[in-house]
């Protein structure tokens, strides 16, 4: 009679043995584009509301209260395909998990909130955002880098959501960051505007590809190690820890 697998050796048959692998990424963006003057009659149109001239004139009054979230903020899409002990003979695995955190920002509830109204969506920041962020940054970076022996932000790739100019302005500033660390991340706020949640993934892509193209060593631009960054409500941060992989030449 076949002995009888323990609970334990079931449970490891069922974990894999490497890391969380990023596999494939996925972006997408809407194919159209509605001017800010024209959005109104757009939305009245699509939505077969045209006769409500009332709220047709309110819903502009409140298009332009919005008007400074409404110009940062875009639409996007991404997704990704996450596995573990690829088989390189026909996956090609692009970036490493290793560690992930969040960070709670004491007071400051309210300094980044989404509210759906009838306009739709809309975003309102406090104006310290930027120095919030700053100030609270590097305590991230030092409990996620510490064990590995890391202290040189400059000696690891970026990967930062974008929550405007002025929050890059500032974290780049306040970690004496090389302008170029910050790249792809800017590229992305300059293509698309700030996707929320969806940006660190097309900025990850982005990273990706500018790392191939430039022929560098690894798929973090020539480094090994790097660090993805989110912002968003609570005030929040998540703090990604990345893992490159060598690039492949034929």
């Amino acid at each position: 009679m076949a002995s009888m697998a323990s609970v334990e050796e079931i449970r490891n048959a069922q974990r894999a043995k490497g890391p969380a692998t990023i596999l494939a990424i996925g972006t997408a963006t809407p194919e159209n584009c509605i001017n800010q003057s024209d959005f109104s009659d757009f939305y009245f149109r699509v939505t077969k509301s045209e006769q409500m001239t009332e709220l047709k004139k309110k819903f502009n009054r409140i298009s332009l209260d919005s008007l400074v979230g409404q110009a940062l903020f875009g639409d996007g899409s991404s997704a990704v395909i996450i596995g573990s002990d690829p088989d390189t003979s026909v996956e090609r695995p692009l970036f490493q998990l290793v560690s992930a955190a969040q960070t709670f920002i004491p007071n400051s509830a309210g300094a980044i909130a989404g509210n759906l109204r009838e306009v739709g969506l809309t975003f309102h920041l406090w104006p310290t955002v930027p120095t919030l962020i700053s100030q609270n940054i590097e305590k991230c970076l030092v409990k996620a880098f510490e064990p590995l022996g890391i202290s040189d932000w400059n000696s690891l790739f970026w990967i930062a959501h974008p929550g405007g100019p002025a929050i890059l302005d500032a974290v780049e500033a306040k970690l004496n960051l090389e302008k170029k660390k910050l790249e792809a991340t800017r590229h992305v706020l300059s293509e698309y505007g700030n996707m929320s949640s969806a940006c660190v993934l097309f900025i990850l892509d982005e990273m990706r590809k500018k790392s191939l193209k430039g022929e560098k060593a690894t798929t973090g631009d020539g480094l090994d190690w790097g660090v993805l960054f989110g912002f968003g409500p609570g005030l929040t941060i998540e703090t990604v820890v990345l893992h490159s992989i060598p690039t492949i030449t034929n």
